[in-house]
């Protein structure tokens, strides 16, 4: 497992962060024998807004890419995608 993070306060309200991660799962085993090796990586962006003392809004974006998964074998076995997210966080 490889994994990476930079982050940067742009202002003292404003959070940027980069990430990714590489896993490696080498010959897993599963019933009838041994799996080809599986890879998953994923790529992340960050940006966390505080709104006040009290309100901070979070925007998530996170890319896939997963090689070689076995769950599903009739499949080609890559799938690829992203999806994006928002957090709002509030203290009371």
């Amino acid at each position: 497992k490889y994994e990476v993070k930079l982050g940067w306060a742009a202002t003292s309200n404003l959070n940027i962060a980069l990430g990714y991660e590489d896993n490696l799962f080498e010959k897993t085993v599963a019933v009838g024998g041994t799996r080809p090796d599986a890879k998953y990586r994923w790529t992340t962006l960050d940006i966390a807004y505080g709104l006040s003392e009290a309100a901070r809004l979070l925007v998530k974006y996170e890319y896939s890419d997963v090689t070689g998964e076995y769950v599903l074998p009739s499949t080609a076995g890559t799938y690829k995608g992203g999806f994006l997210t928002t957090q709002l966080s509030l203290k009371f």
